[in-house]
């Protein structure tokens, strides 16, 4: 392929042979501000590397996250639509290794540097039924996952090993499968009498609301009973 057409047998001006006459590095390294490399070694190659650069720099490429500008919204956006007695699953927070955190960090920094995300203070989907209350209290849950058993035929399923012996857990761990979802539906189901009314409740987060501060402390005493009856256990 040679540039503006031509013999099928050249690649840029150059015959296509395994000579001393035209190489091709192995990679090229473009980067806006700094690019090293070049395309072709020797002087007779009638493709200019500052050419190239300068032609993708007035092109649609784009070297990075902050380069995508984004198609015009009045041309085409995506809707998301629904029912209007529709309620939105509420997808779990998931736990990561804490050794994974600065990665997910620098990721998410990306992202907001590059303005595909933006922060905000709260979500609609989870304090829309807190708004309007004047009284708040919020709890967390002790160690969550390790309060609920594991069922003893599934707890072999749990081993394992290290220099001075092998073990099964008992009680849920973090980081095992499908946790978050069953921590989720046995909160829904101690609360179910309580969740959107008096408390709402987020893996191990739990939120008591009320307009007056006496029934705040009425609906807080009602939870930490049900804990209590349940031998759940608070942070």
């Amino acid at each position: 392929m040679s540039r503006g057409g031509g013999d099928g047998n050249k690649l840029r001006g150059c015959e296509l042979e395994v000579s001393g006459s035209c190489s091709v590095l192995d990679e090229v390294i473009y980067e806006r501000g700094e690019r090293e490399g070049s395309v072709l070694e020797g002087g007779d190659s009638e493709w200019d590397v500052d050419y190239e650069n300068s032609m993708l720099d007035e092109r649609a490429i784009a070297w990075k996250l902050s380069d995508i500008k984004g198609i015009n919204p009045e041309f085409y956006t995506h809707k998301i639509l629904m029912e209007k007695d529709f309620e939105p699953a509420v997808q779990h927070q998931r736990r990561v290794n804490p050794k994974i955190h600065d990665v997910i960090k620098q990721e998410v920094i990306k992202l907001l540097e590059a303005g595909l995300i933006y922060p905000i203070s709260d979500s609609p989907w989870m304090l829309e039924r807190l708004a309007g209350n004047q009284y708040y209290c919020f709890l967390d849950g002790f160690l969550g996952y390790f309060q609920i058993p594991i069922d003893p035929k599934d707890q072999e399923k749990t081993t394992f090993t290290y220099p001075y012996g092998t073990f099964v857990y008992r009680r849920m761990p973090f980081g095992l499968c499908n946790a978050p979802g069953t921590f989720q539906r046995c909160m829904m189901a101690i609360f179910y009498d309580m969740i959107k009314k008096t408390i709402e409740v987020f893996m191990d987060d739990f939120s008591v609301f009320e307009n007056s501060f006496q029934s705040c402390l009425s609906h807080l005493d009602q939870m930490l009973k049900r804990y209590e009856d349940t031998n759940l256990c608070l942070n």
